[in-house]
């Protein structure tokens, strides 16, 4: 018995020491008055990450049409070939969920099947089993669905080369017995099965895929030329399109190992997105006002929801709220990310790495920490 104690506790010490290896980097410049070419010291510093591997990835900060500084460091390849670039397509994980927020809001004016947000869905979906939940509900993350389709996914799984899509997730969903409903608006609460039902409402009412949908009616009428859905359900493999960050991870220099989406990648809508640094500035540009969603309708997005209990919810249509501050993170398979907007000052900034980075958050927090004061 003594040998496996001690066995355990030399594994667990080890495990220690790498993550403190692994998740140390260097002091970040400090920001002072004085301090005129301090964007620059950050882009060396953000080098000097990149040397060290401890990022691998794209980080920008621009104000209006300045930018202030600005990143493309490391491989997109897990064999460690070709460098990251501006027009780079990364997995964007969570942050997806504002462009399919758009994709709704683009459905809603060219399928207008009731004008208002407050349409029951299951007006639109007969077989859902949430009675009084809106399409509102979804976007802001009050809806009270406490179910997690991936949880679901993996309990009723029987063919093992059966791919998740959008409209299993949704039947899944449906045919999950509804115990205990919360009632929708008496609590925010975060869950991806939100918009995998928002990606199937798309699906449900346009009569044509998420993909198609979005590329036909958002990507291209905004000119997002390097941004696309991509999932195990679409036609072309990943590896064979152009410009696309592998998920990898490397940990202690060693060999770099390929993180590949499973069986369950085969949804989009919580997730599903790729989009490029190009694409990403180009789009908090517009946020405001678009050729295919007007100002007035934009505010939709950036009002924080009422609860029952008359407080004010953070999350607008795929966006945290934070004052003049609009921001999502993300994180899946081996990307992380990260996305903000100053409403106020036009300032926008962008980080994402995929290398499965330990250290991204901590990263995160010091660069905000400095250049925002770490207000959110």
């Amino acid at each position: 018995m003594i040998y496996v104690v001690g066995f355990i506790s030399f594994v667990a010490l080890f495990i220690y020491l790498v993550w403190k290896v692994e998740t140390k980097i260097p002091s970040i410049p400090k920001r002072t008055n004085s301090s005129s070419y301090y964007y620059d010291e950050l882009v060396e510093w953000f080098k000097l990450l990149a040397e060290k591997k401890k990022f691998n990835g794209v980080v920008s900060l621009t104000r209006g049409e300045d930018v202030l500084f600005e990143c493309c460091l490391g491989f997109r390849d897990v064999e460690l070939k070709y460098r990251i670039d501006e027009h780079t397509r990364f997995r964007l994980a969570s942050i997806s969920k504002q462009f399919t927020a758009i994709g709704v809001m683009v459905l809603f004016k060219k399928y207008p099947f009731q004008e208002s947000y407050d349409t029951l869905l299951v007006e639109i979906i007969p077989e859902f089993p949430y009675q009084d939940v809106s399409i509102r509900h979804l976007l802001n993350q009050t809806s009270g669905i406490d179910v997690d389709y991936m949880s679901l996914a993996k309990g009723n799984r029987k063919e093992k080369d059966r791919i998740l899509t959008i409209q299993d997730a949704l039947d899944i969903v449906c045919r999950e017995e509804v115990k205990n409903p919360v009632q929708p608006s008496t609590r925010f609460s975060y869950n991806n099965t939100n918009y995998i039902i928002l990606a199937a409402l798309i699906e449900r009412v346009s009569g044509v895929s998420f993909e198609e949908f979005m590329k036909k009616e958002v990507f291209e009428p905004l000119e997002l030329k390097d941004t696309m859905v991509w999932n195990l359900s679409s036609r072309g493999k990943l590896s064979e399109l152009n410009n696309v960050a592998s998920d990898f991870e490397q940990y202690l220099n060693t060999k770099p190992r390929l993180l590949e989406p499973t069986w369950i990648d085969g949804v989009a809508g919580d997730g599903g997105i790729f989009s490029s640094l190009h694409d990403l500035k180009q789009w908090m540009k517009i946020l405001e006002s678009n050729p295919i969603i007007t100002t007035e309708e934009m505010r939709e997005a950036f009002q924080e929801p009422m609860l029952t209990n008359g407080e004010r919810s953070e999350y607008g249509f795929g966006w945290v709220i934070d004052g003049d501050y609009v921001w999502h993170n993300g994180m899946w398979l081996g990307t992380n990310t990260f996305i903000m907007k100053d409403r106020n000052t036009d300032t926008m900034f962008v980080m994402i790495d995929n290398a499965s980075n330990l250290r991204f958050d901590t990263i995160l927090y010091l660069v905000k920490e400095q250049v925002f004061g770490n207000h959110i």
